[in-house]
């Protein structure tokens, strides 16, 4: 079984890889304005909820090594 910090780096790259179909969805253009910034709405959520996996990740591995 996966441990917990190696989980949060899993949710941190499948957030990204969202938020990267979103953004390339919406500048596309999927049809209508609302739908297009909706979009980038979750889009940008979805980055920085990566953004902050990633770091808790990089900080509880940080922690566990016992590094500084």
């Amino acid at each position: 079984m996966k441990s917990d910090h190696a989980n949060l780096l899993n949710w941190a790259i499948t957030l990204i890889l969202i938020a990267i179909v979103l953004v390339v969805f919406s500048f596309v253009g999927t049809g209508s304005e609302t739908a297009s910034l909706l979009g980038r709405i979750v889009a940008f959520c979805c980055l920085v909820l990566a953004l902050v996996l990633f770091a808790v990740y990089v900080l509880h591995r940080h922690r566990r090594s016992g590094v500084g």
